[in-house]
């Protein structure tokens, strides 16, 4: 599962590109992406996860759950890098 955790914005203000990016990493890895919600979500986190954040605190979760758990974690603007490579 690849979870997106961005602040102040919704998963579907992201922008078409974003969205195409995590899907096709998703895809990649055979499996789905969703958006994070902190009070729903952390109990859902488990390895081989990959978690994406935009924003400080968003961040900060990240690193914390990579402290806890065998995930891979990647800022947005590192995904759609990732993901491009995948679309071309």
């Amino acid at each position: 599962m690849i979870f997106m955790d961005v602040e102040r914005i919704t998963i579907s203000e992201l922008g078409g590109g974003t969205l195409a990016s995590a899907a096709a990493y998703a895809c990649s890895k055979g499996g789905a992406f969703q958006g994070f919600d902190r009070h729903i979500d952390s109990k859902k986190i488990r390895d081989g996860d990959v978690y994406v954040y935009a924003g400080r605190e968003a961040k900060k979760r990240a690193t914390s759950f990579k402290d806890m758990f065998d995930i891979e974690v990647y800022s947005v603007k590192e995904l759609r890098t990732r993901a491009k490579t995948l679309l071309s």
